[in-house]
């Protein structure tokens, strides 16, 4: 099973202040997946990934993004921009 923890270091839904930041830990049972049909990352291995979020509490019409990665796009769908994953 997927297990994902979060933390806030602010006020969740209040705009009026100013957050310090999140973080979130993921562990992934990649042999789970359906996509990779019970393989799992081999040491040497280097994946692209990627971890993003949009806040649409606030305003639905605009919204609060956050990524993982130092994007050069208005895009979370730009893979080129995506972290390398490597495995060990």
């Amino acid at each position: 099973n997927l297990v994902v923890k979060t933390a806030c270091d602010g006020t969740l839904n209040d705009p009026y202040d100013t957050d310090r930041g999140w973080s979130l830990e993921m562990a992934i049972p990649f042999a789970e997946l359906p996509s990779l049909a019970g393989k799992k990352p081999q040491p040497g291995d280097t994946w692209k990934f990627h971890a993003a979020r949009c806040e649409y509490s606030v305003c639905r019409t605009n919204s609060e993004a956050s990524t993982c990665a130092p994007l050069t796009n208005k895009s979370f769908h730009v893979n080129q921009d995506w972290l390398n994953l490597n495995f060990k």
